[in-house]
Parts: C-alpha cells; sequence; structure tokens
C-alpha cells in the first residue's frame, strides 16, 4: 500500500482493497487460533459489525469464515435489519446475532438518544415484541443484546445518549420491562414456530 492512493487507478484501489481483506483474514485467523489454544470450546463472536453503516460482503464472508456466528449491531426495526439478516446468513451459513441495539423515546433528558425513536413508551414495547417474535422466529437467529440498563442523561453526552429500560434513579420503563418479561416466557415456543 502506498502513502498516498490514487483514486483515480482501479488497479491499485482494487489491489489495497484485497490486501485489506488479507490483513483481516489473517486478524481474525491469529485471534481464534490464540483463543482456542487456551480453550478448545470456546465459542468466537468476533468483532461486531455494525449493520447500520453497512459491511462489505466480503467481511462478513471472512467472519462467517472464522467465527461460530455473526455478531453484528443493528439499531433498527425489523423491517429495517430483515434484509441484513438475510444476506448475512446466506453468505456464511452461520447463525446471527445482534449483539447491540435498542429502541428509544427522547424526552427532555434524552434528546436525541441512540436507536429508533418512538413516541412514546408503549411503541417503544410493541417495536420490541415486533422484532423478538419476527426474529427469534427465523431458525439462524439465536439472540439479541439490548444496549443500556440505565438512561444516560449527562449533559456531557451531546451526540447520542443510550436509552435504558430504567431512568437513573432506578425507575422502571414498565412498558418494556413487561414486554421483555413477557418474551423471556415465551422465546423457546417462539423459536421452535
Amino acid at each position: 500500500m502506498t502513502p498516498a492512493v490514487d483514486e483515480v487507478n482501479e488497479k491499485e484501489l482494487r489491489d489495497n482493497a484485497e490486501f485489506l481483506l488479507e490483513v483481516v483474514d489473517r486478524y481474525y485467523e491469529t485471534a481464534v487460533r490464540a483463543i482456542k489454544r487456551y480453550d478448545e470450546t470456546h465459542m468466537i463472536l468476533g468483532n461486531k459489525l455494525n449493520g447500520n453503516t453497512g459491511v462489505p460482503d466480503e467481511i462478513v464472508k471472512l467472519a462467517g469464515k472464522h467465527m461460530d456466528l455473526v455478531f453484528y449491531q443493528f439499531y433498527g426495526r425489523y423491517a429495517e435489519q430483515a434484509a441484513t439478516l438475510d444476506k448475512d446468513a446466506e453468505l456464511t451459513g452461520k447463525a446471527v446475532f445482534n449483539g447491540d441495539s435498542a429502541y428509544a423515546v427522547p424526552d427532555e433528558h434524552m434528546r436525541n438518544p441512540y436507536g429508533s425513536h418512538c413516541r412514546d413508551q408503549e411503541e417503544r414495547a410493541e417495536w420490541f415484541r415486533e422484532f423478538v417474535t419476527q426474529a427469534f422466529a427465523r431458525p439462524e437467529f439465536v439472540g439479541w443484546n439490548w444496549c443500556g440498563w440505565m438512561d444516560s442523561w449527562e449533559e456531557r453526552q451531546v451526540n447520542k445518549q443510550h436509552s435504558g429500560i430504567q431512568d437513573p434513579f432506578g425507575r422502571k420503563y414498565e412498558p418494556i420491562t413487561r414486554a421483555m418479561a413477557e418474551f423471556g416466557g415465551k422465546v423457546y415456543s417462539i423459536a421452535r414456530g
């Protein structure tokens, strides 16, 4: 790779892209080998692939080559994620796990939180139910991690804030916690279809 990339030289751009894929492939191979040296049964999730920014198919394939599943993050409703889930499962033949997602309700303390913005806590709970019911019915979908236990009201977070299932004083948002508890009681029946 040269210090300055010639943006019009397609051969150089292709060479650089292929080199970067070799670097990623070697990184994954080395990291997995090091972990397995000490624990052969360790489940390898890998790094989270950011579904919101789009991940090149070649990187998804490399993750699938080395990891036990496709570990991604995507802040969005099920309809927004479905195409990514389809593509990642098809490219890798592996299970998929959303390791970072949430739905948010903006208010005076949370003016611009991460995630899709709901109008109120009831809609937030409904979006959660919609997602988990559809995603966990897929045979390759194995997990979803809600990002944030507690709202982050810190004023220094001017760009985005994390939206939790309770406020900083420990008051739970009943609609979402109730929806999560209900889902927990039926996750296996949803997964079995």
